[in-house]
């Protein structure tokens, strides 16, 4: 099934798509990837040494987790961290930071099925929540972000969603940086492309916004697939662009034709593609048929 979005107003959305299209440059734009990371204002450090971007940018990965005590899912990410902090040692500070008070805190850490063992501090007055999580336009929790050693937002998402393959790239040398922020932007942007799907008329903005989520997302089966999903298979769509969707399909494809579930949207999109086609024909043949061979 095809991941579902929050409705939001549309002068939110279409802003956003603004922002993302036009890479605007001013001061109350998001952050973006390759941004240089805020500094860590803390106002105390639960358990582990302080630790500082300043210093720390040199000798070690910054894996910073936002996250909160009366969070659920925010200990499901507690054995992933222990185990990056255990597998990378001193090349990666691991840091979990709340704007929680400290009696929770403590609670949580001596709740845990899993014992905490990396850094742990709390925010100063909510600064470094609102400069990482506000910067990029995030509002739940657990939410984490890589800085790299040369101080820059390399990564952001949920901890089990892709964190552990990105610091190991990063660890190996091989993480694409760009690739990663043009997948930021079409994820973005597919929230985006649906809203203006089930709720505008404004078909000149929704060609505009898909062409640039397949150039944006060109080597990103998963995503491509999810606007290919979308399109196909979102009953809230009145008028689905099914080319587009197929062109996404397609492209998606060539990248992993061992997809079961993408094989199967593409043989959808193609059968209702191919009825289009011929219901088209059938009309114009009667259309033909029922003219008068005096008329031109």
């Amino acid at each position: 099934m095809p991941m579902r979005f929050v409705k939001r107003p549309l002068i939110v959305l279409l802003a956003s798509a603004a922002v993302v299209l036009a890479a605007a440059g001013s001061a109350s734009a998001l952050m973006q990837l390759g941004d240089s990371a805020p500094a860590l204002e803390i106002s105390q450090w639960v358990q582990g040494k302080p630790a500082d971007l300043a210093t720390g940018r040199e000798t070690a990965i910054q894996l910073i987790e936002f996250w909160a005590p009366d969070c659920p899912h925010c200990r499901d990410s507690v054995p992933l961290l222990n185990d990056l902090h255990k597998t990378y040692g001193s090349q990666v500070a691991v840091i979990g930071i709340t704007d929680a008070e400290p009696a929770p805190v403590r609670a949580f850490l001596s709740g845990t099925e899993e014992p905490v063992i990396y850094g742990i501090a709390l925010d100063d007055a909510g600064k470094t929540k609102i400069a990482y999580m506000e910067g990029f336009g995030i509002s739940g929790v657990p939410h984490a972000f890589l800085v790299d050693r040369r101080g820059r937002v390399a990564w952001q998402g949920h901890p089990m969603d892709g964190l552990a393959e990105a610091l190991e790239q990063m660890i190996v040398g091989t993480y694409d940086m760009e690739q990663q922020a043009l997948r930021a932007t079409a994820d973005k942007l597919l929230g985006v492309y649906v809203y203006l799907a089930e709720q505008t008329r404004e078909s000149d903005l929704l060609q505009q916004v898909g062409k640039r989520i397949l150039a944006c997302a060109r080597r990103d089966a998963g995503l491509l697939h999810r606007l290919a999903q979308e399109i196909a298979f979102n009953k809230s769509i009145r008028n689905p662009d099914l080319a587009l969707a197929l062109r996404a399909a397609e492209q998606a494809f060539r990248i992993d034709g061992s997809d079961p579930e993408l094989a199967k949207t593409r043989e959808d999109l193609l059968r209702r593609l191919g009825n289009q086609a011929e219901g088209r024909t059938e009309a114009a043949t009667n259309g033909d048929r029922g003219r008068n061979p005096h008329q031109n």
